[in-house]
Formats: structure tokens, C-alpha cells, sequence
């Protein structure tokens, strides 16, 4: 089988959780097929933009990996505009996209993953623009896939609430985790030891992870923090992210000065959750939630939202909150903290929960789907 995909997003300065998920299946099917054990034969990168170095070595090096790209101001003008067609030139037999923006003319068979439904279920969090392309080019995408893959159960019945027909060519499909990148190493230790001279980080304190929206729940956060700092307990909230004019006015609001970290690399990211002394996640909607199994990984108690996906993912691994409630949020956060007994059961249960969530297994389920696709059997599966 011959596989095209888009990778323009793995040239962004800064990934994205859909992106990372790109990655991590993009290596392991290069690698996979170039010991002859896959069903993809060769692969065709397509991208908006000049790919990075990295990606240019790795088609360099590989007899099976092409390499196509376009200089287009815009990610969205390319899919429509060039995307379909190029993958019909290089005689692609798939063409995969990893959320559910395709070409709404293309001549290739599709398959794509589904990660979530925020432009349906909580569209003011959107930005306008976006909001405009997935209303637009996610349905048409989702009705003419050969086949779709969904990140969580929750994406699925999602899916099959707006789109009840697309239930027969879909998927549940977990991604990874990347365990061994959050565990202790040789690097350990003088990483932490700059992260914390950096950003002046306390001994104990509260991690937030994500873009800071009214998605993500933070407005909540703070005044959980607040709250639990006016009974006397206070515990310094750090977030690493973009910077979010949402948060700072949330931060105004409840008089509380959050440690922003900024952008990090993964080997920052992975310290800077084994050094905190629980992570807060408890998002209003999640198609995944990365957040959660990474801090488990890393050994750190999670306080996160018994709902949408985040429920799912966490399981009885993590101290789960009503959303909406601060009360829940600031009680559950006190109690990681405070009960030493009940945080070791929670690191306990993390470790063994997030080792569930295997990229290799992704990646492999990943390539039985586009055989079933392109062997026309997926509608004759339940």
C-alpha cells in the first residue's frame, strides 16, 4: 500500500496534541515498513510548507519515504487547493489526514482521525475562523472516509451523535503515552535543577498544562486556588503553555500571580510534571487529554474532570471532579496534597493506567484500518 499524508503540521515551532499523535505513528509506520513487516510499502509526505530538517533527513535516508511540498500562505487554502491532487499524482492508493479536514474534492479513498467535537459541542471556545472551517469541511470529511479513527470513546459517541451513519467505518483507537520519556534519567536531575532556577519555581506546587481557555477550565482553577488560599492552604499554581490574555485576566480576578513557564521541550515538560505536587485538568471537554496519562507517567496525582474524555482516560487513577464545581476542584487538590497515603495510591494506579496507552499498539491498529478501508470490510465489522 502506497500512503499519503499531511504533515504540514509537524513544521509548527510549537506541537500540538494532534500533531504529536501524527508523529508518533508517522515514526513507528516508517520504521515498520522499512523492515518489511507492514502493510504500507511507501509512503509520500505532503506538506503547505518546507518541511523541517529532520523530516527531510528521515525521506533522505529512506528508499520508500517521498517527500512533496507547496510555500502556501495558508494550511486550510492547501488541502483544498493542492492537497488532493497531489496525492493522486504520486499515485498514493490512501490518503490519511489527522483530523477531519480533507480535500472536498479528491479522487484518493480517505481515511482520517477524529479527535473531537468542540466546534459542535462547546463552540465558543473557538476562535471564529476555525469555527467557520470545521462547520464547513468536517462533515463532508467525516461522511466520505472510507474509514475513522476516534482517539476515545467519548469521541465515538460524539461522532455517532451528529453523524449516526459514520458509526459502521469508526474506530476507537488510543494513542500513546510515551512512558519512558517521563521516567528519571541521567538528564534528571540538572534539568529540574535549571527549570527551577529559571522560573524561580517553589518546593510544592500545582501544574497546569494546555492552552489556558475557557475550555480548559481555568477560570476555575484560580478560584479553587483562591479559595483554598483564604482557608489558609497555599499552593502555588505554575502553568507551561502559550500565554493566554485569559488566564492573566482570571489571575486579576482571583489575586493570584501563576508561574508561566512558557513554551518547553519534552524533556522540560517530563521534569517539570515529576517535580509538581499534583496536575489540575479538570477541562469542561477533552477529545483525549494527554495531560493525564503524561503527569501519571511521570509519577504526579491528577485532579481532573469525571467527564467527556477525561473520566474515560483517567479512570480510578485520578481524583475526579464535577467541572463545575470549585468546591470539588479545591477539595480534590487539598486532599493529593495533603494525604500522602491517598497521593502514593493515586502515583500507583497512574503508572500502571498509563502504561495502557501504548504507541506502538496505536500505530499498528492504525494500519489494520487503512487495510480494511482499502479492502472495502470495515462496514461488515461491529
Amino acid at each position: 500500500m502506497h500512503l499519503a499524508t499531511d504533515i504540514t503540521g509537524l513544521s509548527f515551532k510549537h506541537r500540538t496534541g494532534i500533531g504529536r499523535i501524527l508523529e508518533e505513528l508517522l515514526v513507528r509506520w516508517i520504521a515498520q515498513m522499512e523492515a518489511g513487516r507492514s502493510l504500507i510499502t511507501r509512503m509520500t509526505l505532503l506538506s503547505a510548507v518546507p518541511p523541517t530538517s529532520e523530516w527531510s533527513k528521515r525521506a533522505e535516508e529512506s528508499r520508500n519515504v517521498a517527500l512533496r511540498f507547496s510555500h502556501s500562505p495558508s494550511h486550510y487554502v492547501w488541502r483544498q487547493t493542492s492537497l488532493g491532487r497531489m496525492a493522486r499524482r504520486c499515485g498514493a492508493d490512501l490518503l490519511y489526514v489527522h483530523e477531519p479536514i480533507a480535500p472536498l474534492v479528491c479522487s484518493v479513498p480517505l481515511v482520517c482521525t477524529v479527535n473531537d467535537f468542540f466546534f459542535r459541542d462547546i463552540p465558543e471556545n473557538e476562535p471564529w475562523h476555525i469555527l467557520w472551517i470545521y462547520r464547513l469541511i468536517a462533515p463532508p470529511t467525516i461522511r466520505r472516509s472510507a474509514a475513522l479513527a476516534c482517539i476515545s470513546r467519548h469521541t465515538l459517541d460524539r461522532l455517532t451523535h451528529y453523524f449516526p451513519a459514520a458509526r459502521l467505518k469508526a474506530r476507537l483507537i488510543y494513542p500513546g503515552c510515551g512512558f519512558a520519556r517521563f521516567q528519571e534519567n541521567e538528564k534528571t536531575c540538572a534539568i529540574r535543577d535549571d527549570l527551577r532556577r529559571r522560573h524561580a519555581l517553589p518546593t510544592a506546587f500545582a501544574l497546569f498544562a494546555g492552552v489556558a481557555t475557557l475550555r480548559k477550565n481555568i477560570a476555575r482553577i484560580f478560584e479553587a486556588l483562591a479559595r483554598l488560599r483564604d482557608e489558609g492552604f497555599h499552593l502555588p499554581l505554575v502553568i507551561f503553555g502559550p500565554p493566554s490574555p485569559y488566564a492573566q485576566e482570571c489571575a486579576r480576578r482571583w489575586n493570584i500571580a501563576p508561574i508561566h513557564t512558557g513554551y518547553l521541550s519534552d524533556e522540560e515538560i517530563a521534569a517539570l510534571y515529576r517535580m509538581a505536587a499534583v496536575l489540575v485538568f479538570p477541562s469542561i471537554s477533552e477529545g483525549f487529554g494527554f495531560p493525564i496519562v503524561e503527569a501519571m507517567a511521570a509519577g504526579t496525582p491528577v485532579v481532573t474532570a469525571s467527564t467527556t474524555a477525561t473520566g474515560e482516560i483517567a479512570g480510578d487513577a485520578a481524583h475526579l471532579v464535577n467541572p463545575f464545581s470549585v468546591e470539588e476542584i479545591a477539595a480534590g487538590v487539598r486532599k493529593c496534597v495533603e494525604d500522602t497515603a491517598y497521593a502514593s495510591e493515586l502515583v500507583r494506579r497512574g503508572r500502571e493506567r498509563a502504561l495502557l496507552f501504548d504507541w506502538d499498539r496505536a500505530a499498528a491498529q492504525m494500519v489494520d484500518l487503512f487495510g480494511e478501508a482499502l479492502r472495502g470490510t470495515i462496514l461488515s465489522h461491529e
